[in-house]
């Protein structure tokens, strides 16, 4: 893949991580509520998911970028550098994927505690991922 195409094809996950995570903040659920002893937890506020929905979807859309890349340049060098890269943004994937909102909700677990500590560790993996993004296409 050549650095232009690279960089379309992270501007179109971008958007649509974007719009995604619009979108599912104005479709899912009501909260799930579970009744367990210990003292109560205040949701989050549906601004504070809202933010985390959108940096979730746009994370799952960078780090794809990333794979696809990575699977891209693995197909041509073929080392076990490129294998470990691999590894690294599956894993950085699966984590994406089950911190996002939706998913917890849909498997019946509430959305943890309320406040910036839901979504501040999301704002660091999209960093990582650009960064790697960034270092990829140098």
């Amino acid at each position: 893949m050549n650095r232009k195409t690279i960089i379309i094809l992270v501007g179109i996950m971008l958007v649509l991580g974007t719009a995604l995570g619009l979108v599912a903040s104005t479709l899912r659920p009501g909260p799930v509520h579970h009744d367990s002893p210990g003292p109560a937890i205040e949701p989050p506020s549906e601004l504070t998911i809202t933010i985390k929905l959108i940096i979730s979807f746009v994370n799952i859309f960078l780090i794809s970028s990333l794979l696809i890349i990575y699977l891209d340049i693995f197909r041509s060098v073929k080392s076990r550098f490129t294998i470990g890269l691999v590894v690294i943004t599956v894993a950085l994937l699966v984590y994406a994927v089950t911190s996002n909102p939706i998913v917890q909700m849909a498997l019946g677990y509430p959305i943890s505690g309320p406040g910036p500590f839901l979504f501040i560790p999301d704002i660091f993996t999209a960093l990582a991922a650009g960064v790697l993004i960034y270092l990829s296409i140098e």
